[in-house]
């Protein structure tokens, strides 16, 4: 992870590697965006249309959740992936984990 940081900071002052990890964000948005298509088709029981604009909708946060869980992790050493999870799913808990049911 700390290589991923580096390659960050040294994007951010040299074009020719600023595109490259351009590109290789587009692979991993691309990849993360089928990935959230077909949870919220089949996790959520969307339809193919509604699952691919809720995916778009949330990619930002989910790349930006990862980016973050990279850099905490990286600087602090914490948290772990499993505290990590626990807090983004304290987030988002599913209607059965809220006190009223919704």
């Amino acid at each position: 992870a700390a290589l991923v940081l580096d390659i960050w900071a040294s994007a951010a002052h040299h074009e020719a590697l600023r595109e490259r990890t351009g590109a290789v964000y587009a692979e991993v948005s691309q990849g993360a965006l089928t990935y959230l298509e077909a949870w919220f088709t089949h996790g959520r029981g969307l339809t193919p249309a509604a699952a691919a604009t809720e995916a778009r909708r949330a990619l930002p946060a989910l790349l930006a959740l990862g980016q973050g869980f990279i850099v905490q992790s990286t600087l602090l050493g914490t948290p772990s992936p499993e505290d990590f999870r626990a807090a983004v799913e304290a987030l988002w808990p599913t209607p059965e984990e809220t006190p009223d049911g919704e």
